[in-house]
């Protein structure tokens, strides 16, 4: 599959996948946090239609992505990213638990991010010597 030209030439498209989905995480990272503050309590239920306008961009920013990487790619890029950066919020900001078991699936999650983006990483350190 031929995707459109882009300007990290140097980079392939799935360390790119791999940032959209990064960026595509902070989007679930803020409004789902914005979203169990409301559930908490904290922020009246009105909040809530700014959760669901701000997560309304998202399909606009994956469709963007395609220009750099599959949509498995991108997808699984997304969902990983997603499942730390969410996981590490629930632990830090809303003090909640996560087992052994579930962390070491959370370990393991880090491992597949790596495994996604370890030949382009390679690959970007090999042409900028």
């Amino acid at each position: 599959m031929k995707y459109k030209k882009n300007i990290y030439n140097k980079m392939d498209g799935y360390l790119i996948g791999t940032l959209i989905g990064l960026f595509l995480s902070l989007f679930d990272l803020v409004f789902l946090g914005l979203t169990k503050e409301i559930y908490l309590g904290n922020f009246e239920k009105k909040w809530l239609l700014l959760a669901c306008i701000g997560y309304s961009l998202v399909p606009y920013i994956f469709y963007k992505g395609l220009n750099y990487t599959s949509l498995t790619i991108l997808n699984l890029s997304w969902d990983i990213t997603s499942d730390i950066v969410v996981t590490m919020a629930g632990i830090y900001f809303f003090k909640e638990y996560l087992g052994y078991t579930k962390a070491i699936g959370l370990v393991l999650a880090c491992i597949t991010l790596f495994l996604f983006s370890a030949d382009d990483i390679m690959l970007h350190f090999k042409t900028n010597k």
